[in-house]
């Protein structure tokens, strides 16, 4: 009794691909596909000149690490 919830779902899924879907191939039109490819920029002229790069977040996450691990002690001393 228990293989019948399972040959249905094998039939269901096995008919699910036997159906046609219509209009699928209509719904795209052709304009995109035979767009020209865009101009392609050196990189040069893509980035901008005296964009400051990222900081080094190591001496900020030190120092809140060390605020974390102060507060955990004095919180850790207070408890009874």
């Amino acid at each position: 009794m228990r293989t019948a919830p399972l040959l249905t779902a094998l039939l269901c899924v096995a008919l699910t691909g036997c159906g046609a879907i219509p209009g699928l191939k209509r719904s795209a039109s052709a304009g995109p596909a035979r767009a020209d490819w865009p101009v392609l920029l050196p990189t040069d002229d893509i980035l901008q000149p005296g964009v400051p790069p990222t900081p080094d977040p190591t001496e900020e996450l030190e120092a809140r690490a060390a605020a974390l691990r102060a507060r955990a002690a004095a919180l850790a001393q207070a408890e009874p």
